[in-house]
């Protein structure tokens, strides 16, 4: 037996050509994505409390939220970062879950930060849970401004916006997103908070 190939050479070379045939074959079998779509273990959770320094958001903010979604066996590491008005705290979740049980762990890290709110002190935002997606991008469009004089950020705006609307609407384009925006929320905000200081002046002046 161990010298059957040696004595028969037709059969060591039929053994090698079905080898071959098996292996080319399996790997025609396999599945090929151009972009394939990965897991989304990574996320954060960002809180603001304006005014506050980095001791105090760590004390009152990063701390309690922290502590929530430590409890948590699913997620693996936890890192946070803690400046003047901002609380960041990064989140990986368990490598061995599947893309099913992955989103369940999405689902009870929202939980326990919503537990955690009744700790966080007055004027701190809801804190915002985000999914960090993981893929390709097939293709980067930044917008110079060439005009004359300082660049008009409200129109580079909106034609940052109509062209994200574009690529949306194209055939295979799974996700847009656009950076350098100002945040509308945040302007109406802001005037709403104004125009509440003035109307209080007024109101005191005429008193």
């Amino acid at each position: 037996m161990r010298t059957l190939f040696y004595r028969l050479p037709r059969l060591t070379v039929l053994f090698i050509l079905i080898a071959l045939a098996g292996a080319l074959g399996a790997i025609m079998s396999l599945g090929r994505q151009e972009d394939p779509s990965l897991v989304e273990r990574y996320g954060y959770v960002l809180t603001m409390l304006p005014g506050a320094d980095a001791e105090r958001i760590e004390a009152t903010v990063t701390d309690p939220i922290e502590s929530a979604i430590r409890e948590l066996p699913e997620v693996e590491e936890v890192a946070s970062t803690s400046r003047a008005n901002v609380s960041q705290i990064t989140i990986r979740i368990d490598e061995g879950l599947s893309e099913s049980e992955v989103d369940d762990a999405w689902t009870l890290i929202r939980a326990q930060v919503d537990s955690a709110r009744n700790e966080l002190p007055g004027g701190a935002s809801t804190p915002e849970v985000k999914r960090m997606y993981i893929g390709a991008s097939t293709m980067l469009v930044g917008l110079v401004w060439e005009g004359e004089g300082e660049p008009e950020l409200a129109v580079m705006a909106r034609y940052a916006r109509n062209l994200s609307d574009r690529f949306q609407n194209l055939a295979g384009t799974e996700e847009t997103e656009t950076y350098g925006l100002r945040k509308r929320k945040s302007v109406w905000r802001w005037i709403r908070r104004r125009w509440r200081l003035l109307v209080c002046r007024w109101a005191r002046r005429r008193n």
